[in-house]
């Protein structure tokens, strides 16, 4: 239900604007003298990123084939960065694909939503600031670095005089949805996320400010010194609240950013694990194909769509071509695929809403 809750929010609210996450398939970790652990400790890294899953690490199948990592790797190299000596490896798409799937766990695909991060931070004086791509404070960098491990199209706000005039750090603090989304509209997001992380008051006798995040009803006590709490407006939840709570501010950051992409490969990843007998045959309509181009072209689209197995075209009715495919996850799935792509748009009533049949007009 949340996964067709993300998609239809995606299609009432325009269409998404997602892009390919690259290198899913490479990892870059610190080098140790061992040639195993190296290979091991990247692969780690990469089965996470494709599947989205932590947990992953502990199947007995990944377990095994950690142990003979180098079996996958198709090239690596060593570097050096501020005098760390790094081991970067590139692994088979395929062979990877095949462990993951033989394991038990979905595939995570490379067409990941954009999202924007509005996070506002109170500092160890007790001020308060908007972290920007480009004020260089730790906890950016901390972002990006776990993105990047992760497989997460992430980016925060610039910065810059129209950030500055749109939107004041009392609007993120107060999570003020109206400001926050007008504010956004500039960098296109698939995904908008508002957070503040703040100094956890828990033993703290003295009378705290109005909590804007919390639940009327609900009253709970988080560990640690400091607190993130943070919310997806225009997610699957846009009204939950999420909240950790860490000593260390860093790995609290660290924290976040894996809660992140975990949401996000539980509405977004794709079960392959189905055999021939168990997958789902499904019409799909495509609108406004105007050519033999097109056609080939839209043929193409649907082909390489990861919760596809397989694409054929039925009929052709004007420049309306009915395709049958064969998939390999849900129909949730092929609508979640299509709606993180640009190539297609769903057909809409009269209204201007989606018709809830798989029909969609293909866009040049």
């Amino acid at each position: 239900m949340r996964k067709l809750l993300a998609i239809w929010i995606c299609l009432f609210g325009g269409f998404c604007s997602a892009g390919e996450v690259r290198d899913l398939y490479s990892a870059t970790v610190e080098a140790e003298n061992s040639q195993t652990r190296n290979a091991s400790n990247a692969l780690k890294q990469v089965l996470i990123k494709v599947s989205g899953d932590r947990d992953i690490l502990d199947n007995p199948l990944i377990r095994t084939q950690l142990r003979s990592a180098q079996d996958l790797v198709l090239s690596f190299a060593f570097t050096t960065d501020q005098q760390t000596r790094l081991y970067r490896a590139r692994f088979d798409d395929a062979k990877v694909q095949s462990l993951i799937k033989n394991a038990g766990f979905p595939l995570w695909p490379a067409v990941r939503p954009h999202t924007l991060i509005w996070l506002a931070e109170q500092t160890d004086a007790g001020d308060r600031q908007i972290l920007t791509e480009t004020d260089g404070q730790p906890g950016v960098s901390g972002i990006h670095k776990q993105a990047r491990n992760l497989g997460l199209d992430i980016s925060l706000p610039i910065g810059d005089i129209t950030d500055l005039q749109a939107l004041s750090v009392f609007d993120v603090w107060g999570r003020f949805e109206y400001p926050i989304r007008q504010a956004s509209e500039r960098y296109k997001p698939d995904l908008i996320v508002v957070a503040r992380i703040t100094q956890n008051q828990v033993d703290d006798n003295s009378p705290a400010e109005p909590d804007y995040f919390a639940e009327p009803t609900e009253l709970q006590v988080f560990e640690g010194d400091w607190l993130i709490q943070w919310q997806v407006l225009n997610g699957p939840s846009p009204n939950q609240i999420y909240t950790l709570a860490n000593d260390d501010k860093t790995a609290l950051i660290t924290a976040f950013t894996e809660e992140l992409a975990s949401q996000q490969a539980k509405t977004f990843s794709i079960d392959t694990t189905q055999s021939p007998e168990q997958r789902q045959s499904i019409a799909l309509i495509v609108h406004q194909v105007n050519g033999i181009v097109a056609y080939q072209r839209a043929l193409e689209y649907l082909e390489q769509l990861t919760a596809v197995n397989s694409a054929t075209v039925s009929s052709v009715k004007g420049n309306s071509v009915h395709f049958r495919l064969s998939m390999l996850g849900t129909e949730e799935d092929i609508r979640n695929a299509i709606t993180l792509g640009n190539q297609l748009q769903p057909l809409r009533d009269q209204f201007g809403f989606p018709v809830p049949q798989l029909e969609f007009v293909w866009v040049e």
